[in-house]
C-alpha cells in the first residue's frame, strides 16, 4: 500500500475518481495534506471538510460539527465524530463516498 505522501500515486488516484466512489484512509489524509476540501456522504448524510483559515473543520449543512484544527489532520479525523464514529474509522472502513473533492 502506498504511504500517503506518495504524491503521484494520489494524484493518479484523484485524478480518476469517480463521484459516488470511496476512499482510503490514506487517500484522505493525502488530500487533507494538500489542503484540498472534500464533499462527501455517510450514511445518505451530506458532510463538508472544510479548510478555512480559523482550520480545518466538519459541516452538516450549516451546523458545524467540530472544533477548527490548524495542521494537525491526524488529530482532526480522529477526534471529529459522526454520530460517535471517526472520521478515521469512517475512511478506514470506506464508508464515505465522496461527491466533490475542491
Amino acid at each position: 500500500m502506498a504511504d500517503y505522501r506518495d504524491s503521484d500515486y494520489y494524484n493518479r488516484l484523484t485524478d480518476n475518481l469517480k463521484q459516488n466512489e470511496n476512499i482510503s484512509y490514506n487517500h484522505l489524509m493525502f488530500l487533507l495534506d494538500q489542503g484540498r476540501e472534500i464533499d462527501f456522504t455517510y450514511n445518505d448524510v451530506d458532510y463538508f471538510i472544510a479548510h478555512v483559515k480559523e482550520g480545518r473543520v466538519l459541516w452538516h449543512q450549516e451546523h458545524q460539527l467540530s472544533d477548527y484544527y490548524d495542521d494537525r489532520n491526524e488529530a482532526f479525523v480522529e477526534e471529529t465524530k459522526i454520530n460517535q464514529v471517526s472520521l478515521a474509522d469512517i475512511f478506514r472502513q470506506r464508508k464515505a463516498l465522496i461527491v466533490t473533492i475542491w
